[in-house]
Formats: C-alpha cells, structure tokens, sequence
C-alpha cells in the first residue's frame, strides 16, 4: 500500500515532466516537478500517521497466531519510516531519470540494496526480525542522500518552486493511476493469500505462501523495461511523434518476452536454490516451496507482457484500460482462480497466480 502512493506520485510526476520538457515547456517542468516534491512529502506523513495507529486493527483482521503476530509487529515498528521515505525517494529517482540522470539512479539503487541486505542481515542477529525493518529504513536513508547529489549535477534541469494546484495532482494521479494501482492490488491480493492459507493450512504454511508472494515481487524488475521506455515515449507523446512511439514500445516488448523467458529458466533449474535465499529448510516445507517456485515462475512471461502495456496504456493516456487490465491480473483473477482451484490443495494457489497473468494477458483489455 506503501509503495502503490509512492509511485502513484513518482511515476505521473515523471511522465507530466517528460511531456512537459517535450514541449520546451519549462516553467511547466518546474512547476510539475515541484507539485510532486509536496504531494510525496504530504502523503509520506499521513502514511506515516497510519504505520504509528493502525497496526494492531490491521493483524486483527489477518489473524495470525500469537508467535507470528508478535514477530511482524517487530519489523512493522522498524519499517514504519519507510511510509515517509519511500514516496519521497521514488519520486525523486523517477525525477531524476527523466531529467537524464539514469547513471545515478542505478548507483543509488545499487547502493540502497547494498546497504539494506547487509545491515539487515548483521541487525537481525543484534535485534532479531525488528533489525530487517531497520535495515530496510536505512537503505531508503542511504538511496535518499545519493539521489539529492543530483541537484549538485551542471545538467540539472530540476527546481523547486512555490507551486501547489489540486488539478496538477489530480492529472499526476490520473496519468500514473493505472501503473501505480498494481501495488494496491498487490496489497489486497496478498493479504488475500496469507488470510487464505492461514484458515485453510495454519500459520505453518506462512513460509512458503512467503515464496509465492516474493515471486510476485521480482516481476516488479519488468518495470525496468517500461521505466527505460517512459522518457523516450513521453517526449515522442509530447512532440506527436507516432513513429518514435512505436519503434520504442517494438523494442520493449521484445526485451519483456526475452526477460521473462529467461526469469523463468533459471527458476525452474533452481527452485532449491530459492529456497535456501529465503530461508526454508524444513523438509515439509521444501517440497511445497519447490512446488510453489516452479508452477508461479510458469507466468512470467505474461506477467511482463502485462507490466509492460500496463505502462503503456498510462503513455498514452488510456488510463481506464489501464486500469483494467491492472486490477484482472493482479487482484481480481487470482482472486477468482484461487477460488476455483481451491479443491486441488496448496498447489491450486501457486496454480491460480501462474494462471492469473495468462488470463489478463489474453483478455479483450491487452493488445
């Protein structure tokens, strides 16, 4: 839920940006760049507000048991300033990349991942799980600073003026809706499988429900493949270039076929391998987590296809077709199809999530 106002906000900022810099159009730029810097930092605090009272309502509607319970209101505690950080850094990384500052934006991201794996890993042996949410805080800490160095960059295109207009948040809210709403269906898909394999297997089948979560996860890499194409569209868009647009989007779906063909090879080979990453080593456990990385890495090659026109749809400005094809195959297929393949055990899960990308992709809202 974080993450779906983070980029709710970064995402239309950088795409408002972009088309305004491909009409030559800078104090527009500005004032767009500036409406996004105060939208990110409001709802950065009201999120925050949220993280401080809402944490006890919201495990008493999952209804973990007590040893889990105590557990995630650990790391909640640590993580809690990551509902102010990240809007904030995830609007100033797509910023920064539409202004022509890819270099820093993988530097940063490189660094922040650095610092979030390895302090997690030594303060989760000081502090327990709590330290993976510290941990966590921290990188978002390190990706903050290192993207601020951009300001300090000669090709700066970016300044801060005094502008606040509710029809400037609303076109950013509008233009990114449809990308940025995947997060809030991830958000109620996945509370959804945790509910859902609680009341049906126990708080014992959480680890690899676990899986099956974090493999939905990593197909947010293919939004690397539409986040490389939004500046070069956005300014085609701006400049009416029709040609330009589609050698670009030809491009990108060859890349998100190849990638996620790819993803899912080396997935398939290595399910064990994914296993010991995150930490599943009971035997009753790992035959089930095998199976569950094996039947989801089926459909990634429609879940990049879906995160890429997703994008797309949101380009060039079909926004309630992006939306619907968001909210089919990240909340309301899986929903249905895990429904249906209830009767065939735990597996009918991982099924219904292979599943779920075919369906949307081969629905009358893809291309």
């Amino acid at each position: 839920a974080v993450s779906f106002f983070a980029w709710l906000i970064g995402t239309g900022t950088a795409i408002c940006f972009s088309v305004a810099v491909g009409r030559f159009d800078k104090r527009r730029a500005s004032e767009t760049f500036s409406q996004g810097v105060f939208s990110a930092a409001g709802i950065g605090l009201v999120l925050l507000a949220f993280m401080a009272f809402g944490r006890e309502a919201f495990f008493d509607a999952l209804g973990p048991d007590a040893e889990v319970r105590s557990l995630a209101s650990s790391f909640w505690t640590w993580y809690a300033p990551c509902a102010f950080l990240e809007p904030v850094t995830i609007l100033l990384n797509a910023a920064c990349y539409a202004d022509g500052d890819g270099k820093l934006c993988v530097i940063s991201y490189v660094a922040e991942f650095s610092v979030k794996l390895v302090s997690s890993v030594l303060l989760t042996f000081a502090m327990g799980i709590g330290g993976c949410g510290l941990g966590t805080t921290l990188g978002d800490v390190v990706l903050l600073g290192m993207l601020l160095l951009h300001f300090r960059n000669k090709a700066n295109t970016l300044a801060l003026v005094r502008h606040f207009s509710f029809a400037d948040l609303w076109d950013i809210c509008r233009n990114s809706f449809g990308d940025a709403s995947t997060r809030l269906c991830w958000a109620g898909l996945f509370f959804f499988i945790n509910k859902y394999v609680i009341d049906h297997y126990g708080s014992g089948m959480l680890p690899v429900a676990g899986v099956a979560v974090a493999l939905i996860s990593v197909t947010e890499a293919f939004n690397g493949i539409s986040n490389a194409a939004q500046p070069l569209v956005g300014v085609y868009m701006g400049e009416r270039n029709n040609k330009g647009v589609r050698t670009v989007m030809d491009a990108a779906v060859k890349f998100s076929v190849v990638g996620g063909l790819a993803l899912s090879a080396v997935l398939l080979a290595a399910p064990v391998l994914v296993l010991k990453l995150l930490g599943i080593d009971d035997p009753e456990l790992v035959a089930a987590g095998k199976a569950a990385v094996r039947i989801v890495s089926l459909g990634y090659v429609f879940w990049s296809l879906v995160t890429l026109f997703n994008s797309y749809y949101v380009f060039i400005g079909r926004v309630a077709l992006s939306c619907t094809l968001t909210i089919l195959a990240n909340f309301v297929a899986p929903w249905l199809l895990i429904l249906a393949l209830g009767g065939f055990g735990v597996c009918g899960t991982w099924w219904a999530l292979a599943l779920a990308s075919f369906c949307a992709t081969a629905s009358p809202s893809s291309p």
